[in-house]
């Protein structure tokens, strides 16, 4: 058989062998295209999807470094450098703008409307030439892409490549063609950063604006009867002085602790509550203070205390007035020196804590009655903010109401009832001496009972009015002013009979004499001359 060296293959076959060879050059171009711009969007970070394309790229190119450079106003990216080290990103301060180098670049001929360039090593670099590569610190040779939208610079990337491995025309035409899908994936990314960096801000604007407008978004009439108080603790939040809450039981004073924690600089910290009257005087110590291992039977491990778990943060003291004489004396030396003793620990343990109190006691009065030490009391009062009782600001209560009524229908999927003509304004003339803790039972009381009418009305049997004494603390009757109006009540009942059976004497538990006695004293008329309206 004859040998096959080729002589047989016809001269005419070889523009068919030759665009074969051209068609599989393209064929190549078009995968290393497509599989560089894969490489860019599998990837939702920028800096990722340039060292994937980085990876790629050099396996067919000279490539040594890829560098990422965004508008020069944007502060949101960082520049990127790849190079076979990895990833680096830096800040290049530089004195010339993107916007200056393109106006160096629109005033050079060989820039004008090109989206690229190549920076070579042997290159006769002019004066303009040089003071942007100087500025922007580029490593020569290396091929320059710039990115505009809109007359505005989107960021510039920078293909290096060694001094003794330039890349070649074709190389460079291959890098020219990257052009476009460089432009709208970096397009893409810088764009993906502005929205969010936006709304990053906008999030902050929106804290910033609820604070500024309610700032107390979990208390009703932050912005009405309580607006001072608010004021007082936006004041206060950012300042490490003790603050001491007092007011009523159920004015919300622990939502208050809570504020101040959460405006202050220690916002990311622990805040830890502790009710004083809720721990037995046994424990006190434990609770408080912390415990280590084996300090007493049943210490299996070592225990934090409430001013250990509160480190850098806030402590929230609840009831301050009912810790006993000798656990006031151990929590003086605490706030003194900001160490703690755990029970069984050989040393002192350093804690960092701002303290806030709360109490429905006059603290003065139990001081001078020797129950409440004074040094404690000044260490606690830093600033005293007096919480003021519901009965104080009625204006509060119909949004109060109506925020209970909201949350109970949400709990409970079911239509919010409406209140029957008379109720709210039943509710304005109640004193509340239990404040916001009452009002919630009320409501929510009326709120279960309506679930089949859909009408509301408040249970009213143990509601009197704002003027009477035994349901106000607000202004205080004499005894016999109560006395008074007891017995005239009583007289009303029974249409002014004093003896007999269901008779004025009998319900008071009073002869009838002795009751006449205390009408005659009391200045309060009785028999034929009466009037019992």
């Amino acid at each position: 058989m004859k040998k096959m060296d080729g002589s047989h293959i016809s001269e005419n076959w070889f523009p068919y062998i030759e665009t074969d060879k051209k068609n599989s050059n393209i064929l190549d171009e078009r995968e290393n295209l497509l599989g560089a711009i894969e490489s860019l969007i599998q990837t939702e970070k920028m800096e990722e999807g340039l060292q994937r394309l980085f990876q790629f790229l050099k396996e067919f190119l000279p490539i040594t470094y890829v560098l990422y450079t965004p508008p020069y106003e944007s502060q949101l990216v960082d520049h990127i450098y790849i190079s076979e080290e990895g990833i680096r990103f830096f800040d290049n301060q530089r004195s010339l703008s993107h916007d200056q180098i393109t106006k160096i670049f629109n005033h050079r001929e060989y820039f004008n409307n090109k989206k690229t360039y190549y920076f070579s090593k042997n290159e006769n670099i002019d004066k303009f030439i040089s003071i942007i590569i100087n500025e922007i610190k580029i490593k020569c040779p290396c091929f320059y892409f710039y990115f505009m939208h809109n007359g505005q610079v989107q960021g510039s990337i920078y293909f290096g490549c060694s001094a003794k491995n330039e890349f070649t025309p074709k190389q460079r035409h291959f890098l020219e063609r990257l052009w476009n899908p460089l432009y709208f994936i970096t397009r893409f990314f810088h764009q993906q950063s502005q929205l969010e960096s936006i709304l990053k801000i906008t999030q902050e604007n929106n804290i910033s604006l609820r604070k500024q407008v309610s700032g107390f978004p979990e208390i009703i009439g932050a912005n009405s009867g309580l607006k001072d108080v608010a004021k007082e603790i936006r004041l206060l939040a950012p300042f490490d002085i003790p603050v001491l809450l007092t007011g009523e039981s159920g004015t919300g004073k622990d939502l208050f602790a809570t504020e101040l924690h959460r405006l202050s600089p220690r916002r990311n910290k622990p805040f830890v509550a502790v009710n004083c009257g809720g721990i037995a005087p046994t424990l006190l110590d434990s609770e408080l203070f912390g415990y280590t291992k084996g300090a007493f039977t049943g210490a299996l491990k070592d225990y934090k205390g409430r001013f250990e778990r509160a480190q850098g943060g806030t402590v929230f003291l609840d009831e301050i007035a009912e810790l006993p004489l000798d656990a006031q004396t151990r929590l003086l030396r605490v706030i003194q020196n900001h160490v703690v003793e755990k029970l069984g620990g050989s040393a002192p343990l350093p804690v960092d804590f701002r303290i806030v109190c709360a109490t429905n006691k006059n603290l003065r009065e139990m001081v001078q009655r020797g129950t409440f030490r004074e040094d404690l009391y000044f260490r606690l009062a830093g600033v005293t903010v007096h919480i003021p009782p519901l009965r104080k600001r009625p204006g509060d209560i119909p949004l109060l109401v109506q925020t209970i009524l909201h949350k109970e229908s949400v709990r409970y999927r079911v239509p919010v009832p409406i209140i029957a003509a008379g109720e709210m304004q039943k509710l304005l003339n109640y004193s509340w001496p239990g404040n916001v803790r009452e009002l919630i039972h009320v409501v929510t009381e009326g709120f279960v009972r309506s679930f089949t009418s859909g009408v509301i009305i408040f249970r009213t049997e143990h509601v009197t009015t704002r003027d009477q004494l035994w349901q106000t603390q607000e202004k205080l009757k004499t005894f016999t002013e109560i006395q008074r109006e007891y017995f005239s009540h009583l007289l009303q009942v029974c249409n002014g009979r004093i003896s007999g059976k269901q008779g004025a004497a009998e319900l008071a538990g009073l002869k009838p004499n002795t009751m006449r006695a205390k009408l005659d004293k009391l200045n309060i008329p009785y028999g034929h001359g009466a009037s019992v309206d």
